[in-house]
């Protein structure tokens, strides 16, 4: 089984390198959009296969308590991205000219 997780990973990887491309290159919003989505189907594959190989690698009388340092570490982080706010979008690193 971890050898089908570690695939899966691997290929989760790549398909959101592969969208977020698309995603750039986007002639329109349509297009945009359809990678975005695309992209974030990767991205649940990817925390999902990520997940599964750590439950099956972890020994059982700990593994409550990586789940919980797991969920609570991305917790974590998007906790202090989201206290960032303006400073990291690109208005504010590319200012426009009035």
């Amino acid at each position: 089984m971890s050898g089908a997780c570690a695939r899966s990973i691997s290929g989760a990887f790549a398909l959101l390198a592969v969208c977020y491309v698309a995603f750039a290159l986007s002639p329109s919003i349509g297009y945009a959009a359809v990678a975005l989505a695309i992209a974030n189907g990767g991205g649940s594959i990817l925390w999902t296969s990520g997940s599964t190989l750590l439950q099956r690698l972890v020994p059982d009388a700990v593994r409550g308590r990586v789940a919980a340092a797991e969920i609570g570490g991305f917790m974590l982080t998007l906790s202090a991205q989201h206290g960032r706010g303006p400073a990291c979008s690109s208005t504010a690193a590319f200012p426009r000219a009035h």
